[in-house]
């Protein structure tokens, strides 16, 4: 199963969905999009754009509130994960992109935390990160 995120500019990206490869959602804490909100403030690394998605749905159903975390760590790494955002201030990683990416998470449960991780507590480890609403 996958999840089909489109753009307000008519542009669409397919994500899989991390349940349907033998993995989990990952929950988000409140800390955790709030020191990402502190790091598109203050790292020029960090970007944010707002107004960029129209919807996501997949077979699951509509994400209510989602977000995009585009990441390209400083070893050239490139990923983006899919989010749902929560009305208390946290989420969950519901989906991933590249579909090559699958196969590390099959190997891999911690991957998606460990990407996060550095996402939040060492910027200076990412290449560039955006974070889009």
């Amino acid at each position: 199963m996958s999840w089909l995120v489109e753009m307000v500019d008519g542009q669409s990206q397919e994500f899989i969905d991390l349940q349907e490869i033998g993995g989990r959602y990952h929950r988000l804490k409140p800390s955790f999009l709030a020191k990402v909100g502190v790091l598109v403030e203050q790292a020029p690394n960090y970007r944010l754009r707002v107004g960029v998605i129209h919807s996501a749905k997949g077979s699951k159903g509509t994400v209510k509130t989602p977000f995009i975390l585009l990441l390209i760590t400083s070893a050239g790494l490139s990923v983006t994960f899919l989010g749902s955002a929560s009305t208390k201030g946290g989420g969950r990683i519901i989906g991933v992109w590249p579909a090559q990416f699958q196969g590390v998470l099959k190997t891999d449960q911690d991957a998606v935390m460990n990407l996060l991780y550095i996402i939040a507590e060492r910027p200076e480890a990412v290449r560039q990160l955006e974070l889009v609403y």
